[in-house]
């Protein structure tokens, strides 16, 4: 695991690229790069991520909320979100859904393949 404040580690870094996160956007990320802020990670894309923690590096995910850190999915969810997304532009939308979660970080995820345990 890498000690820098800035870089994050190889591990973390090939978990992004199995999600499909570009080089580019990895080059730019620190420990403190938010998931879903950030790299617009949520959903089925989230979902797999945090699967791959426990599959590939034995982290344990049973007490891990994922409602409490990503959206299922951005759209769709009801006829008032269909309506809204046609009305509202799609950032400003989206931005105020990301509020609505807490930041799961590099370094959060960093930490639990090294710990074994996402919470």
């Amino acid at each position: 695991m890498n000690k820098d404040t800035n870089n994050i580690s190889f591990e973390v870094r090939d978990c992004l690229k199995k999600c499909g996160v570009s080089n580019r956007l990895i080059k730019n990320c620190t420990r403190k790069t938010r998931l879903l802020h950030d790299l617009n990670i949520y959903g089925d894309v989230a979902e797999s991520l945090i699967e791959m923690l426990e599959k590939d590096h034995g982290v344990n995910i049973l007490y891990f909320d994922f409602q409490k850190y990503f959206p299922e999915e951005f759209f769709g969810e009801n006829l008032i979100g269909k309506i809204l997304f046609r009305i509202v532009p799609f950032t400003i939308m989206i931005e105020k859904r990301k509020s609505k979660y807490n930041p799961l970080t590099l370094i959060q995820i960093e930490n639990a393949i090294k710990n074994k345990f996402l919470t």
